[in-house]
């Protein structure tokens, strides 16, 4: 049988393939590994058998089991090459983790198949290389191989041929993805730079997407610190004051608050309260007359998050660090998602378990009501985009217009309506969903109030109105609307809440991740560890003497990132230096 590729297994060949490979601009890249347990890799100890590489032509499959014996003469100028070539592969998280662990190869130039399908075909039933094959050529990829025994002391000619072929898939979908990219709208501005150069695409989300896949792979890897003792320390108090009340009330009402029937029931009984949800929240308890019920059992239902969160924290933990997944574009407008565990939503009472260590310093930064600027600008609504630019909160500004009062004179409860009533109406809630939403805000008013409002804020803010309207047109004409964020990310809708959220959020979404791609390579060499990154916020740990100089780094990347994107509207970034995430 004569093999379509080599396979390489001695020093002098494998040194004289890499040499070859210095003349190619970028590199198809695949590895096969030998996983102790699939459900939990260990990127340190579980074995890269097989390194594929191939150029537009080639492919060369390195068994490094039988290269064992000549890796110290081979790694220098294998890392030389995956750090310094474009990289195009599928689902390079995995590869990277594992070069990184196995070998401290880190590649920074790469193109990631599968990020690239999520960009370009956002609602695709899978993501995986033999889908997105399919979907691009209507072939087939057979994917057997792919969990069989890649410790075994002999390569089957099947396994080999299964790895040929991963290389083969790329090389015939890589021009497609180039093209499709390539088609795209884009805004009217360039991103220059080794990404763009090597694989030459041209749209700033995929260039920006695209380089920041190394870094959450390394991320991922190098893991986050957090405070064990502390979470310790904070489950025993909650769990004190858990039971407090917990007991509280079965000695004066037999009530069980940890069975929800019992609770519903209860409810219902004494105040007339009822559910259609399976679960209790914030919003029925806060329909309780009685204030001191209302307020305890808020308490509860705040005790037992804090609780589910320190089980899910330690349930990840490894010593004093956590390794979490990072989803990297986790729906259409491009939103990072951390889970096992997530960390985003750390109950602000549990925030300190983020700290500085010795030495160090925390720096939380993040943008001032972006979402409302994105809106200003998108609906290139003047009053709002003025305000903005003279500097007022706009929550007040709004509070003065919908209540035709001096922007002086506003009260707090009046502000706290009109904040309510911005971030409902930029994303088109009707009268019924803005009292709801005005209720979580701790406001009450009937529907002839909610109306009122309504009528007033676009009023106010007309070209919100005539957006949303024209939106509302198309959807009933086509049924289906593709719509970009202000940076050019695509999506896809069928609802006119999502019609009018998706660009707001997408942009938010290009915003922060340019953000970040820019304050990396701002901070390039210095020692830096991110601790969480939160939508539109970020936690930076540094060294203690750095720390000013770090935070006036990220703030300018943060404030460089905006005005990239938004042309009329100022960018506000509020940051702070602490020991501690709850400091912010």
């Amino acid at each position: 049988m004569v093999r379509k590729y080599q396979y390489i297994t001695d020093r002098k060949t494998a040194l004289s393939v890499l040499k070859n490979f210095s003349k190619s601009d970028y590199l198809f890249l695949d590895t096969e590994v030998y996983i102790q347990d699939i459900r939990k890799p260990d990127y340190q100890n579980d074995k890269v058998r097989l390194i594929q590489i191939g150029n537009n032509k080639e492919v060369f499959l390195f068994d490094i089991f039988e290269l064992k014996p000549y890796l110290d003469y081979i790694l220098p100028s294998l890392k030389e090459l995956l750090e310094n070539k474009g990289i195009i592969g599928h689902y390079l998280n995995f590869d990277i983790k594992f070069l990184i662990g196995n070998f401290g190869i880190y590649p920074k130039i790469v193109f990631d198949t599968f990020i690239a399908g999520k960009l370009l075909y956002p609602n695709l039933q899978s993501y995986s290389l033999s889908y997105l094959y399919h979907y691009l050529t209507k072939k087939t990829l057979d994917k057997t191989e792919q969990n069989s025994d890649w410790g075994a002391l002999e390569l089957s000619e099947k396994q080999l041929d299964y790895a040929y072929k991963d290389i083969t898939v790329l090389q015939e979908i890589f021009p497609i993805l180039q093209s499709e990219i390539n088609s795209l709208p884009k805004p009217n501005l360039k991103l220059s730079g080794d990404l763009s150069k090597t694989f030459k695409i041209y749209h700033p989300v995929f260039l920006t997407e695209l380089y920041l896949t190394p870094f959450f792979a390394q991320l991922e890897l190098k893991g986050i610190s957090i405070d064990i003792e502390s979470i310790n320390n904070l489950e025993r108090s909650i769990k004190k004051r858990y039971s407090e009340i917990y007991y509280q009330f079965y000695r004066n009402e037999r009530l069980r608050l940890d069975r929800q029937e019992e609770l519903k029931n209860w409810l219902q009984k004494k105040f007339n309260i009822k559910l259609k949800n399976s679960v209790v929240s914030e919003k029925e308890v806060n329909k309780i007359s009685e204030e001191k019920v209302r307020d305890i059992l808020l308490e509860f239902l705040t005790l037992k998050r804090s609780l589910n969160k320190i089980e899910e924290l330690k349930k990840y933990s490894k010593g004093n660090k956590i390794f979490p997944v990072i989803k990297q574009v986790a729906s259409q407008t491009g939103r990072i998602y951390i889970t096992e565990p997530n960390i985003q939503n750390i109950p602000k009472k549990l925030k300190g378990i983020i700290k500085a260590k010795n030495g160090k310093k925390l720096i939380i930064a993040d943008y001032s009501q972006i979402e409302l600027r994105i809106a200003s600008e998108y609906a290139k609504e003047e009053r709002m985009i003025n305000a903005f630019k003279e500097g007022k909160d706009l929550h007040r500004f709004t509070a003065s217009l919908i209540f035709n009062k001096d922007y002086k004179d506003i009260t707090d409860d009046e502000r706290k309506k009109a904040k309510a009533v911005n971030f409902g109406l930029i994303y088109g809630m009707n009268y019924k969903t803005l009292r709801e939403y005005l209720y979580g805000f701790g406001v009450n008013i009937t529907e002839s109030e909610a109306k009122q409002f309504i009528e007033k804020f676009f009023k106010s803010y007309p070209k919100f109105k005539d957006w949303q309207d024209r939106v509302k047109v198309k959807l009933k004409n086509k049924g289906r609307l593709t719509v970009y964020s202000l940076f050019g990310r695509r999506m896809f809708v069928k609802k006119f809440n999502d019609a009018i959220n998706y660009p707001i959020q997408g942009t938010g979404s290009d915003i922060f991740k340019l953000a970040l791609g820019i304050f990396i390579n701002k901070a390039k060499g210095e020692n830096f560890e991110i601790k969480n990154l939160v939508h539109d916020e970020i936690v930076v740990e540094v060294e203690e003497e750095k720390a000013d100089y770090m935070a006036n780094l990220l703030k300018e990347s943060m404030e460089k990132a905006g005005s990239i994107i938004l042309k009329n509207v100022p960018v506000k970034v509020d940051i702070k230096i602490a020991k501690s995430w709850s400091e912010k």
